[in-house]
């Protein structure tokens, strides 16, 4: 062999070594800043970054990287952005789930690897994408990516985490979200990652544009309150902070009691109404220590409390002012519900965890009555759905109470990303919203999605606040996605020779 075919296969090895250090390291990093985009950071052009950088791997590949090599980098982007963050999910299992780390570890593992098949692998589509196709190409992988993001609405119960137009909330587009939602923003979001990498060549002028433009998605727009022609209302949000153990251990329920008892007589005379965070008590609602605390108190009261219905235990929220329930809907997979119950309880002992035991609520009730305001409960992770959170908006309802326990989250980034999905709900929707939580952050936010007050994480103390009464809904809240579904069916009507070419390239 020659010293030249030598030097070629040298340079040939330093080549292919090359490739595989960027095929691991390069997606994963790009997919780990996605993260810096959403709270407890909020640096938000990094999200066009994260994701513009793997809509060019999948698209613009050099022509001597293999398909299996785009695998490893969607496998790769898929561990630094959704492997990393929602690991807090980890610490919720192991703490709401009563689990031992390491099963913790592979039940989360295990979810990751079902979400990457139904929801990631998809975005393999890519490939059949081409510098040929026409622009209108792009409006159909858009549409595409919008559906698959659309489906975590359903798996497993849902988990609708980490979706890129909630990064429009706060931003000098969050106009936007009141008449697209959050499902029309990230189409939005696909398109203009999708535009830049098309048409906008990669290099250092390009990077300063994207970062200028992506100045305007920061947390620096103030928004004024719509409270024209709307009533104040004042009310306290008590965070007790107890600790998830001890609240179920017989010795420190008295401590639970008095706290949230003290808490409770400390709010001030002009506060109308009480709302305590979700089932702050061990016991049901019908047992008898319920109803002597409830008579201490002498102020309307919205709690989140376990009920019974039959054999079936349900997370619930009670006025006290109408005695009526709202059962939660979403449950907390391997927290308050086992997926794929018939095949794995029973098969393993871990997967007989103590509070897995909920049954979701199936009544139609959206509306409770707290002294003269009628308003709509959610619980906890209900929230996170759009859909049902629109829709479950009562026509009479003057504003929304939101009952939440994040102490589940432990010190992680979970409750940061919970409060930014609730946020984006309210302004979505122009309604304020009322969110008490166990250990924080409980909050006020206004019909424009921004915090009005706030308690930090971890503090034992009462919110005596604010906010605006009213029944007027946003675009949104009446007609939901519709104008969304209207954009994608006429993508993949203009789209059908595409399609076409697409299967026949198969």
């Amino acid at each position: 062999m020659s010293l030249l075919q030598i030097k070629e296969k040298l340079k040939k090895l330093e080549l292919i070594s090359k490739i595989k250090k960027d095929n691991i390291f390069l997606p994963f990093l790009f997919g780990l800043i996605g993260i810096l985009a959403f709270e407890p950071f909020g640096i938000k052009f990094l999200l066009f970054l994260s994701y513009g950088y793997l809509f060019y791997k999948l698209t613009y590949q050099e022509k001597n990287i293999s398909f299996k090599t785009k695998i490893s980098t969607l496998i790769s982007w898929f561990i630094g952005h959704w492997l990393i963050g929602t690991s807090w999910i980890i610490v919720s299992i192991y703490y709401y789930g009563n689990t031992g780390f390491a099963v913790s570890i592979i039940l989360f593992l295990l979810l990751c690897c079902a979400c990457f098949v139904f929801y990631f692998s998809p975005f393999l589509l890519l490939k059949f994408y081409k510098k040929k196709y026409p622009f209108k190409a792009l409006l159909l992988f858009i549409s595409v990516l919008t559906l698959i993001e659309l489906g975590r609405n359903f798996f497993l119960g849902g988990f609708p985490w980490l979706r890129p137009g909630i990064i429009f909330n706060e931003s000098i587009l969050s106009f936007l979200l009141p008449v697209i939602g959050t499902t029309g923003a990230s189409f939005l979001f696909y398109f203009l990652c999708f535009i830049f990498i098309r048409y906008i060549k990669i290099n250092i002028y390009s990077l300063i544009v994207l970062i200028l433009f992506g100045t305007m998605f920061q947390n620096n727009y103030y928004t004024k309150i719509d409270n024209e022609n709307l009533t104040k209302v004042n009310f306290s949000l008590v965070q007790p902070s107890t600790d998830p153990f001890t609240k179920y251990d017989p010795k420190h329920l008295l401590s639970v009691e008095e706290t949230l008892i003290n808490l409770s007589k400390s709010v001030p005379s002009n506060s109308e109404f009480i709302v305590w965070p979700e089932a702050p008590l061990p016991y049901p609602n019908s047992d008898l220590r319920f109803l002597n605390i409830i008579k201490q108190l002498k102020k309307p009261l919205v709690t989140g409390t376990w009920t019974y219905s039959g054999d079936n235990l349900h997370n619930s929220i009670l006025s006290t002012s109408d005695n009526n329930l709202y059962n939660k809907v979403k449950l907390v997979p391997f927290g308050e519900y086992i997926p794929f119950e018939r095949i794995l309880r029973g098969l393993i002992d871990f997967f007989d965890l103590p509070m897995s035991q909920v049954r979701p609520g199936k009544n139609n009730i959206t509306s409770l009555k707290v002294g003269d305001y009628i308003f709509s409960p959610f619980i906890c992770f209900d929230i996170s759905f759009e859909n049902l959170f629109r829709k479950n908006i009562d026509k009479s309802s003057l504003f929304v109470i939101n009952a939440s326990n994040d102490s589940w989250f432990g010190n992680s980034i979970g409750p940061y990303q919970h409060l930014e999905i609730l946020k984006t709900r309210a302004n979505e929707n122009k309604i304020f919203i009322l969110r008490a939580t166990n250990d924080g952050i409980s909050a006020v936010i206004s019909n424009k999605g921004t915090i009005v007050d706030k308690i930090e994480k971890g503090e034992s103390t009462v919110l005596n606040s604010y906010a605006y009464t009213g029944t007027e809904r946003s675009f949104y809240n009446l007609f939901g996605y519709y104008i969304v579904f209207i954009v994608m069916f006429f993508c993949l009507i203009i789209n059908f020779d595409t399609i076409k070419r697409i299967y026949e390239s198969n």
